[in-house]
């Protein structure tokens, strides 16, 4: 099974004025978005976002509305025995969104995906090929999963997606 990882990011702040008299504060909201490349399952890496300036002002809250996977399996079978064999194959997942900065991550992602109905296989015919009557061979199977969207306004949670200058 092969994986792609892909996330949103909304920053809102009220940005600074560069006029010298007070006026109203305007709210802006910035969004960044990350993705991992399409990997082989086991993905354990962190998608990278670029963190907030306070010179533009003061963060208000950070939001993760859009987390998703695609998934996508390929399933073939070759019966190496003599005799005809029963397959079948049902792969299971578990995604799990680990949130950086105390921010709260959304729930595990789980389910199964049905890939080979329960069938009867040909003794071996001879040829590791993975096709004739002792094969199986499924049409790729994908499913997109959405995690729920996660957010903050906590002072102190906020202050781990700024950037520290310097």
């Amino acid at each position: 099974m092969t994986v792609a990882v892909a996330a949103v990011v909304v920053v809102v702040g009220v940005l600074a004025s560069a006029q010298s008299a007070p006026a109203a504060a305007a709210e802006a909201t910035v969004c960044q978005s990350g993705s991992l490349p399409r990997q082989t399952t086991d993905v354990d890496a962190d998608i990278p976002i670029p963190q907030f300036d306070p010179a533009l002002g003061t963060l208000l809250e950070v939001s993760v509305p859009t987390q998703t996977v695609h998934l996508d399996t390929d399933a073939v079978f070759e019966n190496t025995a003599g005799t005809p064999v029963v397959v079948g194959e049902q792969m299971q997942y578990q995604i799990q969104f680990t949130s950086p900065a105390g921010l709260t991550s959304p729930g595990a992602l789980s389910g199964s995906i049905l890939r080979v109905p329960t069938q009867t296989v040909s003794g071996f015919d001879g040829t590791l090929d993975f096709a004739g009557a002792s094969a199986v061979q499924e049409a790729p199977a994908t499913r997109d999963l959405v995690a729920p969207a996660v957010q903050t306004t906590d002072a102190a949670t906020l202050a781990a997606f700024q950037h520290s200058g310097g």
